[in-house]
Order: structure tokens, then C-alpha cells, then sequence
């Protein structure tokens, strides 16, 4: 019976370990994202976008706000301007309702490791949506709504920091944000808000001895505030400036065009170890990148019994070149950098490491609380080897959940760099752009005269290929479209196609399914376009399940099946919701339990009938196009109220009461489940069970007192109606 009961044992907690290593989201984002980034970074930027929609990881929703954010950009590169903010708006919308954790799911991340919650995004991603609806904007025509986007960064940061009441951002301003509005401003013909806007980031880096997040003071900036402060009449400030920075020239360009060059691709969050320092009560780690430390405070009195914890950190971001030019009146003019993301990226981590310190200390103690409880069950239950085995299993499982979060906004480049051009006066001007890296690469912009100020927006991937608007590479337009008689080119945007199409007499619409989905959003269909980009991964079953096999009432419970077990039956119902991504199922369960006594453990046999409630959760091994299928691990916690209990050898069936009417129970198993039906989401399926009950429940008080636990063994076949 002991060997029994040792088996039996294990292999319930062999499912637990199983079933808690199978919850664990192993790897880090970049690897996960590996397909839609190969294509970005050769810049099949279209290939990409779909590959975003194929891709199960993003399909869900703790991945929501990722989605959006990599969807918004990607459409941003395509030149769909008012696609990408439709997306960027869902993240801000998103944002602003507050991304919120279940407790099942904050339980479930405390056991795991933090990508099991949903992603709620840096600070810096936050704001940065707002700079990219500003662009969309502004190509769109919108230059007052782009100037509103543009404002709302600033604010956006300091609503943030307020949430904090210790250990605030030092990313608490953004001097390219004041940047940006002083460049909006100018374009509606508002020179004295631009002067401010410019003067704002001016102060900001002043305040900051000159440096702010790893950027100097742009020399355009400097040339703005002399520009804009002497056209004003500013007389006193235009001569404090021109004191302040003595060898900037005074710009007197009339019309103009601001050229932001977005350069690679930005951080990229990957994990670092935090090792315990006991005697200082600090967790140490140190930077991959730049052999940096951060030292973080163990919370005072919380014991978390371990050696070393996972924290996010960021790998610095790739350019795809060390700096380019502009060819002016045949000298060079360099883009200058704006923006470092990945300075402001390291910085808010570092920042929120500060003030997360607490809960990923609890996160680990709450995996030693159960590790230990695990280990002690067993222990009771199988004796000592058993309290060993499993001690080994769960600090495994504990070790490998242990993993930082390392989703991160990665479409993001590296730097922002910019610059001010003279527009031609009338007609149009190629500009031959050129970029420095491991190999020299020289485009070509195209600026055409406008009495009113341009932005031109260009971005490098990396050093194959340019995109964005006025670019010219070769003899090939890229990110615009021109139509010339009947013909339309226009690299590979087919949001451009599309306009241009409308725009032309007689030529025929694109028919591809990107350019009806363009249509689509044109006419206002929003609806129809939302089917075909987020396709359902989720459906529910119904259905019953009739469990047949061996069950027991004794004081050993689970032990005692083998040689006192009795037949028996279980019938339940089960709701589950499948997520075909994540190849699991979830639901609640209600359940009749019978047990049988043998009247060789009792001087009567005895049947106790209970109704139980649960909630089940089953991890399937494979998925089978668009329903789940194949075998499986379940685990279904319960607790029950038993209603009936006859002494079954009593000529009048006597009604016998419990003292302990409640029971707490863990069914688990394995199973595997056949397709049926048209859709075949349907299932028949067989599974081999094994239930426990861990409360003592004693026997009648008219009966001498006797610790009985409830147990099953067998066979459980099930079907279940998809929908």
C-alpha cells in the first residue's frame, strides 16, 4: 500500500510541476518576434505587418497595447498615415482606461514570472505614441491636431510622474517634444509660440548642465532661437543668445523644411541576473552592455530565502548609420541627434526598478511559500522521498518561471536626428542626402516650394534602404506615389497606389487585399477591417463528463484506493474558454462526486454523494488549425458540500451527517481529446483521473470518531459542443 501510495502521489505532483512548468512564457520578445523583424529590418515593411497579424504571441490579450504600438509604426512606415494613428488611438485609448491584472492573473505571474500579466509599456513607449500621431497628422494636413499630440507628450510625462510618489522619472520632460511643437507652430505661420516652444527645450537641457538623456543641445536648436527671436524683435533675448552661443550663425531662411531622420532600430529589452547581497541587503547586477551596475534595496523584513532574481534590461540600440548629411550649396550639413532612445530607455527602467523592488522580491517569495507547502504535502502524503522529489521539481519549475519581462515597443529607432533646410523658391530642389556607417550610402530628398514650412520625415532601417516621404533612391520614388499618364509607381505602399488611383482618370483600383482594406477604412468600415486584422483565437465548449473507477473514504485517503478502493462515479458539467495561441483551455466546472466505503475499513459500509464547484484548466501539447485538440494536462481545484450520506447496510438506509460537511479537492490528469462534427470544434475525449480531498471530514457522531479524506482513481470519457 505504502509503494501505492508513493506512485500515486508523484504522479499528481509530477502533473503540478508539469502543468506550472507548461504556464511559464519562456524566451525573451525579440526572439518571439523574430519573423516580423527580419522583415522589417530588410524593409518588406508590408511582409512584416502581416506576419504581425499571423503571429499567435500579439493575437493575445495581455499583448494588446504591444500590437497596437508595433502596428501603429509599421503602418507609419508604410505611409498609411491615418491607419497608423487608427491603431495609435487604440493604444492611447487603451492606456487610458488603465491596462488592468485580474487577480487570477497577478497569482498566476507571482507563481510564473511577469509575462503572464498583461503589458502596460514603458513610460517613454506611453509618450512616444503621441509623437507619431503627430507626424501622421501633420502629413495628413492636420497641423493644428498634430500640434495637439505634440503638447500632450509633456503632459502625458508629468501625469506619470505625479502617479509616483517616491523614486520619480528623471525622464520627467522631453526637450524634442518642445522641439516638435516649436516646428508645428512655425508651419501654421505662429512664430512667437514657436520661440517659446524652442526657448522650453533650451531650458531643459540648460537645467540639465547642457545634457539631457544623452543629447547635447542641438546646434538647430540654438539657430531657432536666434532665427525666431530676432524676427520677433526680441532684442534683448536675441542678443542674450547670440552672447550665450557666439559662433552660431543667424539663419534668414524664409521657407523652410524640418528633415527628421529616424536612425535603425531602438533597445531592445533582453534579462540580467540581481545576485542577493545579504550583509547590505541589496540585489547587484550589472549592464550587459556597458558593464554598468544597478544596485536595488531588498525590502526590509520581507525574507525571500533566495540567491539572485531576473530583471529586464536594455541592449543598446543598432543604427544603421553613424551620422549623414545633407548637400546645401555644396557643403555638408549634418542631421544632428535629438533624441536617444536608448539613454531615456535605460533611464526609466533604472527609475521603475527603484519602485518595483518590493514586488519582485514578493514574486519569488511567493514561489518559496509554495514550493514549501508542495514539499510538506508531500512529504504527509508520500513520506520522505516523496517531500524530496518534489522539493527538487519545484525548485526547478521555481528557476525555470524565473524570467524578467522583456516585451518591449521594438520598431522604435535607435535615434532621431534633425535638421533645417532652405525650400526652393519655386519648382523643386533634389538634395543629395548622404550616410556614413560600414559603407557609404547616398540618397536623394525632393523638396518643392510651399510659402508655408514642410516636415519631411526619413527613417533607415539600416543601410540598404531609406523610406519615407520625398525620398529618391536611384530612379525609384519610394514611400510616394506620382502618376504619369496611365501608369502609377510607387515603390511598395499601397496606400499610395490607392490614392493615386483616385486620383487618376480611368485607372483602375489596385485589387489586392490590402488595398480593399485601405478602401475599406476610406469609406468608413471600420468594422469589417477589424475582422480581417484580428481574427477570433479564442472559442468556447460545453459539455459533460462522466468519470468511472475506483474511489475510497479512509483516513489515507489516496493510499487506500489500490487495495480498498470501491466503483464509483462522477458526473460534471464544463464551460471552457480555448485560446488557440496559447494551446489552453479555462472554465468553470459543477460535479456530483459518489464514494463507497468498504465495510472492510468500517464495521458498515457507507456512500457519501457531494456537490462540488471548481474551475478547471487544461495545457494542451499541440492545436490543430482552428480548434484544440490532442492530449492534454488538467487540473481542476474543487470544493464541495457532500448532501447525502446513507449507511448503506442499515434495512433503512439510515441518513448519516459528517461533522465536516465541506472538502477542498484537486482532480488532475491527463487526456486526450478526438475533433468531431462539420467544424470538428466538437470533442470526444478519455481521460485517466486522479482526484484528492485534503480536509479530514470524520465519520457520524453516532459513530466513533474516524479521520476519513476522500480519494478517485480512473477512467473519465467526456463530449463537449464547440462554438
Amino acid at each position: 500500500m505504502k509503494t501505492i501510495k508513493n506512485m500515486t502521489f508523484l504522479f499528481v505532483a509530477g502533473i503540478l510541476v508539469l502543468y506550472l512548468g507548461s504556464c511559464a512564457t519562456a524566451g525573451r520578445y525579440q526572439d518571439k518576434n523574430q519573423e516580423v523583424f527580419a522583415q522589417m529590418e530588410f524593409s518588406n515593411f508590408q511582409a512584416a505587418s502581416l506576419s504581425l497579424d499571423a503571429m499567435s504571441f500579439f493575437q493575445k490579450d495581455r499583448n494588446k497595447l504591444l500590437y497596437f504600438m508595433e502596428k501603429g509604426k509599421l503602418e507609419h512606415m508604410l505611409g498609411n498615415f491615418a491607419r497608423s494613428n487608427s491603431f495609435f488611438e487604440q493604444a492611447y485609448i487603451l492606456l487610458d482606461d488603465g491596462i488592468k491584472n485580474s487577480v487570477g492573473t497577478s497569482i498566476v505571474s507571482n507563481l510564473t514570472n511577469p509575462m503572464m500579466e498583461k503589458y502596460k509599456g514603458e513610460d517613454f513607449e506611453k509618450v512616444l505614441i503621441h509623437y507619431y500621431k503627430a507626424l501622421n497628422f501633420y502629413q495628413l494636413g492636420k497641423a493644428d491636431t498634430a500640434l495637439i499630440e505634440a503638447k500632450r507628450i509633456n503632459i502625458k510625462l508629468n501625469e506619470l510622474n505625479d502617479k509616483y510618489p517616491d523614486n520619480k522619472n528623471k525622464y520627467q520632460y522631453d526637450a524634442f517634444a518642445q522641439i516638435l511643437q516649436g516646428v508645428i507652430y512655425e508651419s501654421l505661420s505662429q512664430t512667437n509660440d514657436a520661440f517659446i516652444a524652442y526657448r522650453n527645450a533650451e531650458k531643459i537641457y540648460d537645467d540639465n548642465g547642457g545634457i539631457y538623456m544623452g543629447v547635447a543641445t542641438p546646434l538647430q536648436l540654438k539657430k531657432d532661437l536666434l532665427r525666431t527671436s530676432k524676427v520677433l524683435g526680441f532684442t534683448q533675448e536675441h542678443k542674450d543668445y547670440l552672447k550665450k552661443y557666439p559662433n552660431t550663425p543667424v539663419e534668414t531662411i524664409k521657407n523652410s523644411a524640418i528633415v527628421f531622420w529616424e536612425n535603425g532600430l531602438g533597445p531592445k529589452k533582453s534579462q540580467m541576473t540581481l545576485s542577493a547581497n545579504g550583509a547590505l541587503g541589496t540585489f547587484v547586477g550589472t549592464y550587459s552592455d556597458d558593464d554598468t551596475q544597478i544596485i536595488l534595496p531588498i525590502p526590509a523584513g520581507l525574507n525571500i530565502g533566495i540567491n539572485a532574481v531576473a530583471f529586464p534590461e536594455y541592449i543598446k540600440g543598432t543604427p544603421a548609420f553613424q551620422k549623414a548629411s545633407l548637400q546645401i550649396d555644396g557643403k555638408e550639413q549634418y542631421l544632428e541627434v535629438s533624441q536617444d532612445l536608448t539613454a531615456i530607455a535605460k533611464q526609466c527602467l533604472k527609475d521603475r526598478a527603484f519602485r518595483e523592488a518590493l514586488k519582485t522580491a514578493a514574486r519569488f517569495a511567493s514561489k518559496k511559500a509554495v514550493s514549501f507547502g508542495l514539499k510538506k504535502l508531500a512529504g504527509h502524503l508520500g513520506g520522505g522521498l516523496a517531500e524530496d522529489l518534489v522539493g527538487l521539481g519545484t525548485d526547478a519549475v521555481g528557476a525555470a518561471t524565473e524570467k524578467a519581462d522583456t516585451r518591449n515597443w521594438q520598431s522604435l529607432p535607435a535615434t532621431i536626428s534633425y535638421t533645417r533646410v532652405a525650400l526652393p523658391e519655386k519648382g523643386e530642389k533634389k538634395i543629395p542626402m548622404t550616410k556614413y556607417g560600414s559603407q557609404t550610402v547616398v540618397d536623394t530628398i525632393i523638396l518643392k516650394a510651399s510659402d508655408r514650412m514642410q516636415i519631411v520625415s526619413l527613417f533607415d532601417i539600416n543601410n540598404s534602404a531609406m523610406g519615407g516621404s520625398n525620398i529618391v533612391q536611384g530612379n525609384a520614388v519610394a514611400g510616394t506615389a506620382t502618376v504619369s499618364g496611365n501608369t502609377i509607381t510607387a515603390g511598395n505602399n499601397t496606400a499610395a497606389l490607392v490614392e493615386a488611383a483616385l486620383k487618376a482618370p480611368n485607372q483602375p483600383l489596385p485589387s489586392n487585399k490590402a488595398a480593399k482594406s485601405i478602401l475599406a477604412k476610406m469609406s468608413g468600415d471600420n468594422s469589417q477591417i477589424a475582422k480581417q486584422e484580428a481574427p477570433s483565437t479564442t472559442y468556447g465548449t460545453g459539455g459533460i463528463g462522466l468519470s468511472f473507477g475506483l474511489g475510497v473514504l479512509e483516513e489515507d485517503g489516496i493510499g487506500s484506493v489500490g487495495d480498498y478502493g470501491m466503483p464509483t462515479f462522477q458526473l460534471d458539467y464544463t464551460g471552457l474558454k480555448n485560446h488557440l495561441n496559447g494551446k489552453f483551455a479555462h472554465g468553470p466546472s459543477i460535479s456530483l462526486d459518489y464514494y463507497y466505503s468498504s465495510d472492510d475499513l468500517f464495521e458498515d459500509s457507507f456512500a457519501v454523494l457531494d456537490f462540488t464547484v471548481g474551475y478547471g484548466i487544461r495545457k494542451y501539447f499541440s492545436s490543430k488549425q482552428d480548434r484544440l485538440s490532442g492530449f492534454y494536462l488538467t487540473a481542476i481545484p474543487t470544493i464541495g458540500i457532500n448532501f447525502l450520506e446513507v449507511d448503506e447496510s442499515s434495512a433503512t438506509y439510515e441518513f448519516l451527517k459528517l461533522k465536516n460537511s465541506f472538502d477542498v479537492s484537486l482532480k488532475t490528469g491527463l487526456g486526450y481529446d478526438f475533433g468531431v462534427g462539420n467544424a470538428k470544434k466538437d470533442r470526444i475525449g478519455i481521460a485517466v483521473m486522479f482526484g484528492i480531498g485534503f480536509l479530514n471530514r470524520n465519520m457520524s457522531e453516532f459513530k466513533e470518531d474516524m479521520p476519513i479524506k476522500s480519494a478517485f482513481m480512473g477512467t473519465r470519457l467526456t463530449y463537449e459542443f464547440g462554438n
